[in-house]
């Protein structure tokens, strides 16, 4: 692990991964920082998820708009199933860009607390606990050959003290491996 990067990104959508990327080939050190899932916006909540499901939705009013005109039968939209159908490409993004940022020797992956949300469904990052978190960050570190990682204390496992939050960092680092 590098003590000082000549470039640290902030974001690891289209828009930070295309620099990063560029400039990790041109020999110099970089670090990713993210704490959403890795992919970006676009990829994971954004652009790709709405085609599909918008997608849905222009297929279904243009079959009503056709009807009489040649087109027959109901059309209606399975939510379950078209929200199945939009996972299969977006929950494989985070890890294949993980391994991306590793393979070119990009550091530094922070599993954050917006893991509630996008993990755990929360409303909030609030809800989310140190023993919901450890798996997550075991999971990112052990995929990982280089990069250094960081897990995010959530809400509420260091605020008491300065000893509840070196207590939370010590678990983190001995039960899930952060750095």
């Amino acid at each position: 692990m590098t003590d000082s990067f000549d470039l640290v990104v902030v974001g690891t959508g289209a828009g930070g991964s295309t620099p990063a990327s560029r400039c990790r080939a041109a020999g110099w050190s970089v670090a990713v920082v993210d704490d959403k899932p890795y992919g970006g916006t676009c990829a994971l909540r954004g652009c790709d998820p709405k085609k599909v499901l918008v997608g849905g939705t222009e297929a279904v009013d243009l079959h009503r708009r056709l009807a009489g005109y040649g087109v027959k039968g109901e059309a209606w939209i399975d939510w379950p199933a078209l929200m199945r159908f939009k996972r299969t490409f977006t929950e494989p993004v985070p890890g294949k860009r993980e391994a991306t940022f590793d393979e070119a020797g990009i550091e530094l992956l922070l599993v954050g607390d917006s893991a509630s949300n996008n993990v755990y469904g929360n409303e909030t990052s609030l809800p989310v606990t140190v023993d919901e978190l450890l798996p997550l960050t075991r999971a990112v570190a052990r995929s990982v050959k280089r990069a250094m990682v960081v897990g995010d204390l959530p809400f509420g496992s260091y605020q008491a003290s300065p000893e509840q939050g070196y207590l939370t960092a010590v678990r983190f680092m001995k039960e899930a491996g952060a750095h």
